[in-house]
């Protein structure tokens, strides 16, 4: 989130990242690898798991 510099309260803009990862050998989308789930599940805001 970005706030506005002059007004705290107020939100500008708000982004959403999607991991993904990417099998180096054959470029090919993979599923995630479980601890890196756990990590993101452990260290995303209630609202977003």
């Amino acid at each position: 989130m970005i706030r506005d510099l002059e007004d705290r309260e107020r939100l500008v803009s708000q982004a959403v990242t999607h991991h993904v990862c990417i099998n180096p050998v054959n470029r090919q989308r993979q599923s995630l690898p479980q601890e890196v789930l756990d990590w993101l599940v452990q260290w995303s805001p209630p609202s977003q798991v």
